[in-house]
């Protein structure tokens, strides 16, 4: 199992991340390549694929696209974002599907995000 590191605003343009690192892991000492093809943000219940910046955050979800990772093999991806009250980083962990894909819905629905100028509140 493997780290991601994402760095910038929460999106990417095309759908696709940047920058992102290859992966070597090692599964009961073999060495096999496996690497994170592709990240992506959708939203909503019908997971529609994010193009843009979104203005909300609560219903994202995150799709990590493998390769060589088996059904029920577990990806961790770290993130990274900025927010008003300095950078954050969230470690989020997904189990990988028969295709390959790891879905993680509403990665940020328990968090307040502060972007733009909102002031928080509890202060």
């Amino acid at each position: 199992m493997g780290n991601v590191y994402i760095e910038g605003e929460l999106y990417q343009e095309g759908g696709e991340a940047e920058d992102v690192e290859y992966i070597d892991s090692s599964v009961n000492d073999e060495q096999e390549n496996k690497y994170i093809v592709e990240l992506y943000w959708s939203y909503g219940k019908e997971h529609k694929k994010l193009n843009d910046k979104s203005r909300h955050y609560t219903d994202l979800n995150l799709h990590i696209l493998t390769y060589n990772y088996s059904e029920g093999e577990v990806v961790n991806v770290e993130l990274e974002y900025e927010t008003n009250l300095g950078v954050k980083t969230k470690t989020i962990l997904g189990v990988v599907n028969e295709y390959g894909e790891a879905l993680i819905s509403n990665v940020f629905e328990n968090e307040m995000i502060l972007t733009n100028g909102d002031r928080n509140e509890e202060n």
